[in-house]
């Protein structure tokens, strides 16, 4: 059983060291850039204007019982409105899904740096 634990933890270590370099290990090592974090600030302020849109237009549209005279605030402010939303939302969402990608593959690095830490004193101890 630990033979066969040996050589897939072998096996991985190979493929990781044939297919990285040091530079590349080094940087997935770096915390996480700020770029995400101002990125999802940024989607969640287009989103912000897009609600106090919506919300100008209603505060405009609410006074009018003509529809003829409500369909231009409609248009322009309401319909704007949920485009920013709909932009600031997707911001978020892959800002986050970046980050999430980034700590992932911290993680799986630190695992792998563990597993040959484990290798090593597995293999001292066998001496």
């Amino acid at each position: 059983m630990e033979a066969h634990i040996a050589e897939v933890t072998e096996t991985t270590s190979q493929v990781w060291d044939r297919g990285q370099s040091a530079s590349v290990k080094a940087a997935a090592r770096r915390p996480l850039p700020r770029v995400t974090t101002l990125a999802i600030s940024a989607g969640i302020l287009v989103c912000a204007t897009g609600f106090g849109l919506i919300a100008f237009t209603w505060s405009r549209v609410a006074g009018t019982l003509n529809v003829a005279l409500q369909l231009p605030f409609f248009v322009s402010g309401g319909l704007t409105g949920l485009g920013l939303i709909l932009v600031g939302l997707t911001v978020v969402s892959i800002a986050a899904k970046q980050r999430e990608a980034l700590t992932r593959t911290q993680h799986l690095n630190e695992l792998r740096e563990a597993i040959r830490e484990l290798r090593a004193a597995l293999r001292e101890e066998g001496k």
